[in-house]
């Protein structure tokens, strides 16, 4: 039985904001990294339920899906709507398919989003993690896993050529795109083409220090973005990460 009477109530930002943390200072002191990455995780999701909502998406484009912990939190956070996950590497694409069966508004596809159609090679580490990039030297010394990458061949397609299949019988399509590709987020964007179009609101990350070799950091990012009429925010934790963004005209 955990002992509550350690813990503490703590207010964020103003009282009237509706916000508090039941907090245990000591363990938080000990983890203290893992706390922040989980507060900042959690009010990112919610984030992301709002845009949803207000922009009255109904396709999320769950690009870079890993195993599906970002669709699961969709879920967990109350949407209901069409979900498209894009997972490339045999392995994780194996877990994710699994996990998705059991929904039927949820369809995954074995292959990445680029610039082209084609084949690539991609660079897997030890874990689930992996890139079309091959590690920086900055990379490799941020994590040992890095120095250890596999090479797999993988199928490309574009955002533009596959989006009439993954959206099905949706009129109009309202996407929300969320890219999480290790630094290859804005050859997704390129090969979105007249697909933005029907692209309500987008999510991307973008490194301060890129992890991998050739990486378009956040400057990059943040130009592609801007020119398409995007507006952006940045949340800061070890990397900087663009949170949602929705078009100017999207909402008022």
């Amino acid at each position: 039985m955990r002992k509550f009477w350690r813990r503490r109530v703590v207010t964020m930002g103003y009282n009237d904001l509706g916000v508090d943390l039941l907090v245990d200072k000591k363990r938080l002191r000990r983890h203290l990294s893992m706390a922040q990455r989980r507060v900042a995780e959690y009010f990112l999701g919610e984030e992301v339920a709002r845009l949803l909502r207000a922009t009255n998406a109904n396709l999320v484009l769950d690009v870079g899906a890993n195993v599906g912990q970002f669709a699961l939190g969709l879920r967990q956070s109350g949407y209901r709507g069409r979900i498209a996950s894009f997972e490339p590497v045999a392995a994780p694409f194996k877990r994710l398919r699994a996990v998705a069966n059991r929904d039927v508004q949820w369809s995954v596809h074995n292959y990445a989003l680029g610039d082209e159609d084609g084949t690539a090679e991609i660079h897997q580490v030890p874990g689930t993690m992996s890139s079309m990039l091959p590690a920086s030297e900055f990379g490799r010394q941020w994590s040992d896993r890095l120095r250890e990458q596999t090479p797999e061949t993988i199928q490309v397609r574009r955002l533009e050529s596959v989006l009439d299949e993954v959206s099905g019988s949706l009129d109009p399509v309202r996407a929300y795109l969320k890219m999480d590709t290790q630094g290859f987020d804005l050859r997704v964007f390129e090969g979105a083409g007249a697909a933005l179009d029907r692209v309500v609101a987008m999510q991307s990350e973008s490194r301060v220090s890129p992890s991998t070799r050739a990486c378009r950091g956040c400057r990059n990012s943040g130009q592609c973005t801007r020119m398409r009429g995007l507006k952006q925010s940045v949340s800061t934790r070890s990397a900087v990460t663009l949170r949602p963004c929705e078009r100017s005209s999207s909402i008022s």
